[in-house]
């Protein structure tokens, strides 16, 4: 079977009685403010082994091990499949719940054989989480990966489990309800491996800690420390089924600065390839939250804000592209591109462009700016699309939330 469970190690109660004290936000998503306060939060805070300060890796393993020594982190018994139910509210105020299985995943000979990837990786972030990885023996975080469910099957078994009560239970910080329940039945632990075992996984976030894995497992392999039960022949991950509400991709807005930008250029430039609607005050709020619920056509529309001005208009190419089919390549490779002169080094060392993971954030900094792009959120049959054909969408196209936390459980590799 590839989708199997495993003895988590997980914080001992009795040291870290409250998980919300002891999480934290990917790595990847904290600023060194962030990583300060966590680490005075508590003295077993993630933060305190996830980010290793100053490169000190030698300093960062003591620590885990001294953790691992004093059962602040304790191993299961048994191997077992994790639920994770997370509670939280969109921007709308609506309340959501997603619903994930953690587990460990077997990896093929080629690990994106039967793993579909959407993003490109960089060096830095990989070399940091490999060197982690050997001085730990560990994988700290889980890679959040979605499938197809259309049939119901593990949806419902997932459901059935959590009307049981949870082993973990808190509320974090944005005060939304975080659950777990540890699945150490055998005869249902065989029942969702079966229906995983034929299922594609799609990788929502973490494509740098899946490419470290691995390079971890064939580095061992390569020099010969690899047996064929090795942990390490596994990745830790965090499977979504396709089939609840819950599974949401958020937009993710950009503004832009530019030191030659026209307005009235722009406009005129804009209108040789885009159908272009003014939008006045009474359906302004009507138009964007339709946009950002993904209900408003065409899908690859997007509002246009002119804040110097104060004008917005609602945008929409002429002609539909099956070469630019997602709204974020549309806005790079009809707009950014060809009429702002913004090249992809330029977009990849976030040159110009600035990036919004919400509409307060947006409003709040594009007046300051030259032009904003509202955009609609990038779909689930879009991710899959680009992913089958092993093309990478543009930089900052997804935004899956919320982010599964780091700290509720860790996949040791120590045998």
């Amino acid at each position: 079977m590839k989708f199997k469970p495993f003895k988590a190690l997980s914080y001992n109660p009795e040291k870290a009685p409250l998980l919300s004290d002891v999480v934290t936000p990917p790595y990847d998503v904290l600023s060194a403010q962030d990583i300060a306060n966590y680490r005075e939060r508590q003295a077993y805070n993630f933060a305190h082994i996830d980010i290793v300060s100053d490169g000190d890796y030698a300093l960062t393993q003591k620590i885990f091990e001294n953790w691992c020594e004093d059962d602040v982190l304790i191993k299961d018994k048994g191997a077992c499949f994790y639920i994770h139910s997370h509670c939280f509210l969109l921007e709308n105020g609506e309340r959501q719940e997603r619903i994930g299985i953690l587990a460990s995943w077997q990896l093929s000979d080629n690990p994106y054989d039967d793993v579909k990837a959407h993003e490109q990786t960089l060096d830095g972030p990989k070399v940091d989480r490999l060197k982690l990885m050997t001085v730990t023996q560990s994988q700290f975080s889980p890679v959040f990966m979605f499938f197809a469910d259309e049939s119901h099957e593990v949806i419902d078994l997932i459901n059935k489990v959590t009307e049981g009560l949870p082993w973990r239970d808190f509320v974090d910080d944005a005060g939304c309800r975080q659950r777990l329940w540890r699945i150490a039945d055998h005869t249902l632990i065989a029942t969702i491996s079966h229906l995983m075992q034929e299922k594609t996984l799609y990788i929502a976030d973490g494509h740098h800690r899946f490419a470290t894995i691995g390079h971890y497992r064939d580095t061992l392999k390569r020099q010969g420390q690899l047996g064929s039960d090795d942990l390490a022949n596994h990745a830790f991950i965090y499977a979504v089924p396709t089939s609840q509400k819950g599974l949401q991709i958020q937009p993710i807005h950009r503004t832009v600065s530019h030191p030659h930008f026209d307005e009235e250029l722009f406009l005129k430039n804009l209108a040789q390839t885009f159908q272009i609607e003014r939008l006045e005050a009474p359906n302004q709020e009507t138009i964007i939250q339709s946009l950002i619920a993904g209900t408003q056509n065409p899908a690859l529309g997007f509002v246009v804000v002119l804040p110097k001005t104060n004008r917005m208009f609602w945008v929409a190419p002429q002609t539909q592209s099956n070469e630019y089919n997602i709204p974020t390549e549309a806005l790079q490779k009809m707009i950014l591109e060809p009429y702002l002169k913004i090249t992809p080094d330029d977009i990849k060392n976030e040159r110009f462009v600035q990036y919004h993971k919400s509409l307060k954030n947006f409003w709040e900094d594009v007046s300051a700016t030259h032009v904003g792009f509202i955009l609609p959120p990038t779909t689930i049959a879009s991710v899959c699309a680009r992913a089958d054909q092993n093309l990478n969408m543009p930089q900052k196209s997804t935004y899956f939330y919320p982010k599964i936390p780091s700290g509720l459980l860790i996949y040791s590799m120590s045998n």
